[in-house]
């Protein structure tokens, strides 16, 4: 398919967070479209949804190309972890423990909303959740950890089930 599907879903969905801008849910998208133009083979993930604003998109891309691919979020809902020392940063922004913390309710709240398929969701931090709650093959990932440990647990994970 084309860049107009992405552009439709695009048009189709707002962006309900400050926390992604348009060009980068459309690079987020741009790559999905690539897995799913290719059929190359494996479920979709997210580390990190927050209150779904790449999720909705996400999904919507799946419906868009009628795909029947489980599609896996995976979130603690206790916001952000404790930094490591590799976090430090001297932009003024500074992310705390705990920032982001939300309530998977209103997480749900928004696909129901917009009345999407929920995605299968699994609790916890990305290192603590078992094994057997990981696809065993993944054709996708979009992570979204913040801080080092959480994007160094994610991408290990993936690794492993690519």
């Amino acid at each position: 398919m084309s860049d107009e599907v992405i552009v439709k879903i695009m048009n189709t969905l707002p962006i309900i967070t400050n926390m992604m801008e348009a060009h980068e849910i459309y690079g987020v998208l741009k790559h999905l479209q690539y897995i799913l133009d290719n059929d190359i083979p494996g479920d979709i993930i997210e580390f990190g949804c927050f209150v779904g604003t790449v999720s909705i998109f996400i999904r919507k891309m799946l419906d868009e190309y009628k795909s029947d691919r489980l599609f896996h979020v995976y979130e603690s809902w206790k916001g952000l972890p404790k930094k490591h020392e590799k976090d430090y940063s001297s932009d003024n922004r500074q992310f705390n423990e705990g920032m982001f913390q939300i309530n998977k309710q209103e997480f749900l709240g928004v696909f129901q909303n917009f009345g999407l398929k929920i995605p299968i969701m699994h609790d916890g931090e990305f290192a603590d959740i078992p094994d057997d709650d990981y696809p065993n093959r993944i054709a996708f990932v979009f992570i979204d950890g913040d801080f080092y440990t959480s994007t160094i647990d994610a991408l290990d994970l993936s690794l492993i089930h690519i």
